[in-house]
């Protein structure tokens, strides 16, 4: 193997989705005992080179990753039970997906460690679509997001046994609890009356909406958006990053999409009803506040910023 590409792995851009119900932090440290150890199991298991370039991630809040030139290869080892056992589902969505089809590439799973002590797999080279995204023409932005669209069309009528389930009454709680967690920020960047109309929303007008707009439970990736997102350099797509699938309303594999021609197109090819687009739309306008924690809690300045900025749309 030799790294000709950009890398395109896990690595987040911006935190999953409403920290996938389960509430991820900032990074692990991870001793470079079991850094090594892992790397050198690695290197083994795949049959890498001395030249092979073996890069490790330690973002995640669930697994410690290792990504092989740049994507080529890339092998995930638990932090917590919790996260061994839910490989399983990881697993079983990638091989029943095979590979993905003609327009959207699915990594393929390769290796499994005894007990799911790790899994490998044949990743996905190219562009991690959040990165490149200021230079992919309105054309181009809208063809991936038809692309997608269609797969999920796929994905959404797959049935898996033993997977997680998300009611709205889930995502409702998530939502006011991950709010009122950054009140402090809160306070700190908007006037009195601004955060009358966001208690308002959050305390009132999502959930009633949510509830009212009902569900429609199918099998979710659950943390789709840009930064799980690949485009390869023949231009076909790619998804990754299977960890938060689970049993939820379709609308939550939409509103990771925060450009409107992808979401549209996405939307489209799907065959969206009304009632699916305006579930997407309330739950697009409460994203920031399960964001915001992650970035308070990581001190990242730009990202709260964003945050902030994106919440004041409820206020204007």
């Amino acid at each position: 193997m030799t790294p000709e590409r950009e890398r395109i792995g896990p690595v987040r851009p911006r935190p999953p989705i409403g920290a996938s119900f389960g509430g991820r932090a900032h990074s692990h440290g991870t001793a470079s005992d079991v850094r090594d150890q892992e790397s050198a199991c690695v290197r083994s298991i795949a049959g890498l080179s001395a030249d092979d370039h073996v890069q490790f991630e330690d973002e995640g809040w669930d697994s410690r990753v290792y990504v092989v030139n740049r994507g080529e290869v890339v092998f995930k080892f638990p932090r917590t039970a919790s996260a061994q056992g839910a490989y399983a589902n990881e697993i079983a969505i990638m091989r029943l997906l095979d590979g993905g089809d003609d327009r959207v590439r699915v990594p393929v799973v390769q290796w499994v460690g005894p007990d799911l002590s790790y899994f490998g797999y044949r990743g996905i080279v190219g562009h991690q679509l959040g990165r490149v995204m200021e230079s992919v023409s309105h054309t181009d932005r809208a063809r991936i997001g038809s692309d997608l669209g269609a797969f999920l069309a796929g994905l959404h009528a797959l049935v898996l046994p033993n997977v997680r389930v998300v009611t709205v009454e889930d995502e409702i709680e998530e939502f006011v609890r991950k709010f009122a967690s950054a009140r402090t920020a809160i306070e700190d960047e908007f006037t009195a009356t601004e955060r009358s109309g966001l208690d308002h929303f959050f305390g009132a007008r999502l959930p009633g909406t949510m509830r009212a707009l009902g569900g429609e439970p199918v099998t979710c990736h659950g943390d789709l958006g840009a930064y799980n997102v690949m485009v390869g350099d023949d231009g076909r797509v790619g998804m990754i990053d299977f960890g938060d699938l689970g049993i939820i309303d379709k609308s939550k594999d939409f509103i990771g999409f925060e450009d409107p021609a992808m979401l549209s197109a996405a939307l489209d090819a799907h065959g969206a009803s009304e009632q699916l687009r305006e579930k997407v739309a309330i739950r697009a306008l409460a994203l920031p506040a399960l964001d915001l924690p992650f970035y308070l809690g990581k001190g990242d300045a730009a990202g709260v910023a964003h945050c902030i900025d994106r919440l004041r749309a409820i206020v204007i």
